[in-house]
């Protein structure tokens, strides 16, 4: 069973083995420092959800029994954008990628790079 860690933002999520793997590059394949950073991005106090566009929204709930079940996240320093699943007592990370923050619309500019 995948261990559960306690976030600021996003409350307890459990990390898939893809998106470790992911960071994991990031560090010469090192696994255990790839779990490392992806927890330190995750509880940083930076991670922010994100609103999809509403033709997004509608194709997902198209697509998906409980559209409010995905999330999006981003944190902007690692420029990083996560797929969360909302899940009875936690939320589970499920994808994560590396992309330029300027295709990103923001309500709060406040780090917007």
């Amino acid at each position: 069973m995948q261990s559960i860690i306690e976030t600021p933002n996003l409350g307890p999520v459990a990390v898939s083995r893809r998106v470790t793997k992911h960071f994991s590059k990031f560090c010469d394949e090192d696994s255990a420092q790839g779990t490392s950073m992806v927890e330190d991005v995750l509880r940083s106090t930076d991670i922010e959800r994100i609103e999809v566009p509403a033709a997004i929204a509608a194709l997902i709930a198209s697509k998906i029994d409980d559209p409010n079940a995905l999330e999006f996240w981003v944190h902007r320093e690692s420029s990083t954008v996560f797929l969360v699943k909302a899940r009875e007592n936690c939320r589970y990370v499920e994808m994560a990628m590396k992309t330029s923050m300027a295709v990103f619309e923001f309500e709060n500019p406040k780090a917007s790079p």
